[in-house]
């Protein structure tokens, strides 16, 4: 059974473990796209999108993949970066959104995640993003509608401006309480650090960073 999440997700949840109020914690997805500029129609092997983007060779954009391949085995995630592609992610940012006006938004991320870092389904394709809502119990017209829906491109277009308001050019990016941020999947005592101070828990300001793995508009890098 693949799990649905990402390596900073699964350091969150570890952290939320900890803590007898960590179930009370609402984790809300929001849109942000790495790479607007991308093609609508066209997604790109994983290694050679990073390739390009960074000027790297192909040996070493795959050492990069590797390291955050290795970085995911360490949390229990199973990535397979040798079948994902990298799609223009506007469309499947619909997905989300139209689950989330059911209560299932979260559980739409989650898909996507596994859906992208494991299965090697392309994003970018309607049909792979209505069998996606079918999977979760989303009618596939509700799907198709919603990939056709301005509504839904206004959510998104509104999420991407708060994200560039708060100064956000990579994922992951965690906001706690609308007050202070985590960038990059950190090691799991900086969100332990950030749970005990969004529950008042400390006094003293979350230290922030961009180690381990970070992914911006031009690819993923280990620091």
């Amino acid at each position: 059974m693949f799990r649905r999440k990402s390596i900073a997700e699964s350091r969150l949840d570890k952290a939320l473990a900890k803590y007898q109020k960590g179930d009370q914690v609402e984790l809300v997805f929001r849109s942000f796209e790495l790479d607007p500029t991308l093609p609508l129609d066209q997604s790109y092997p994983a290694r050679d999108y990073l390739a390009l983007k960074y000027q790297l060779s192909s040996e070493q954009a795959q050492a990069q993949l590797d390291a955050i391949t290795n970085l995911a085995k360490e949390e229990g995630l199973s990535f397979h970066f040798d079948q994902a592609w990298i799609p223009n992610s506007r469309k499947s940012h619909r997905l989300p959104h139209l689950a989330s006006d059911r209560g299932l938004g979260k559980e739409m991320a989650k898909l996507l995640f596994q859906a992208h870092f494991t299965r090697g389904l392309d994003l970018a394709q309607d049909q792979v993003l209505k069998d996606l809502g079918q999977e979760l119990g989303l009618e596939a017209a509700l799907v198709e509608e919603a990939l056709q829906s301005q509504d839904y491109a206004a959510r998104i277009a509104a999420d991407q401006e708060a994200g560039m308001a708060l100064g956000i050019t990579a994922v992951p990016f965690f906001l706690f309480d609308g007050r202070f941020s985590i960038s990059g999947a950190q090691p799991q005592s900086v969100f332990e650090e950030a749970v005990e101070r969004s529950f008042g828990l400390v006094a003293k300001p979350v230290s922030l960073g961009t180690s381990d793995q970070t992914c911006g508009p031009n690819g993923c890098f280990i620091e």
